[in-house]
């Protein structure tokens, strides 16, 4: 669940943040795009807002999410506060927390509350003193000695600006009291199965061909996004995803992102007395 959510936000702030320009041009969309992606690196933080319900992550299941957050170094750390719903399937689950987010491997929860039902009962033997109120470090399988990222390579950042389409210029529209690039989009699966393919390629990893067509090239993602017209980072982001098909599977639901303080953001600290989870974790979720 933590790796959509970070996939979705990361790849959101990546495609459409740029560096600054001094004044309002009339710029073609095309090139807002692309200039937004040249100047990745220079993101450093954000804070953001989240609004997402979407289906088709868990079997049977729906999952909201409602949450306040930062992004850190690129989106290598990531801090969220807030709640998470899951509605039908199996495992119904509702809980409050926060969560952060260093790299590939270090994961931390902190729970404040979870609702009754199979998954709190499966968790109820794993900590003597309640899983509540303190700070878990979540076992990763993550190789101990991974290479950090490396700075993104310029034929990914083309391919990557090339996965969104402008469907409508709408101009320009007032965020949070700035003007803003208004653009209707949606995404070119094709190209985004070319981006995705590229970056396992660079990361030395498979590409789940099968994954891919099951969960995205049968899904239809559009939306609108808003970028500041003076410093062209994201402002706003919100996105709906529909099956292509009436029985097609694939994610369907919508998700609305508020972004601020850009470059300037708290920093995201890691918890000092975060305590780690059992290693029996994983027995407590049923294989599907």
């Amino acid at each position: 669940m933590r790796s959509i959510v970070r996939t979705i936000l990361v790849s959101g702030l990546c495609v459409l943040t740029a560096c600054g320009t001094t004044a309002v041009a009339p710029l073609p969309p095309e090139e807002v795009l692309q200039r937004a992606t040249d100047a990745i690196p220079s993101l450093v933080s954000a804070a953001f807002s989240l609004d997402a319900e979407v289906g088709g992550v868990l079997p049977g299941a729906t999952v909201s999410i409602r949450a306040k957050g930062r992004l850190q170094d690129g989106g290598q750390r990531l801090s969220l506060d807030g709640a998470l719903r899951v509605k039908g399937g199996d495992m119904p689950l509702g809980l409050e927390g926060d969560i952060v987010v260093v790299g590939e491997r270090d994961v931390f929860v902190r729970l404040r509350s979870m609702d009754e039902g199979p998954l709190r009962d499966a968790f109820a033997g794993l900590a003597p003193g309640g899983l509540t109120g303190v700070w878990w470090r979540v076992p990763s399988t993550q190789n101990e000695d991974a290479a950090a990222p490396e700075s993104p390579d310029p034929t990914l950042l083309r391919l990557q600006a090339s996965v969104l389409r402008v469907t409508e210029d709408h101009g320009t529209a007032t965020i949070d009291g700035a003007p803003t690039y208004h653009y209707a989009v949606d995404v070119d699966v094709d190209k985004l199965r070319t981006y995705l393919s590229e970056v396992a390629r660079s990361r030395g990893e498979a590409f789940d061909a099968e994954a891919y067509e099951k969960q995205w090239a049968s899904t239809h993602i559009a939306g609108e996004v808003w970028i500041d017209a003076e410093t062209f980072y994201l402002r706003k982001i919100a996105w709906t995803a529909t099956p292509r098909e009436s029985k097609a599977s694939g994610l369907s639901g919508t998700l609305t992102a508020t972004f601020s303080e850009h470059n300037a953001a708290d920093p995201i600290l890691v918890p000092e007395d975060a305590r780690d989870l059992p290693l029996s974790l994983p027995s407590a979720f049923p294989a599907t």
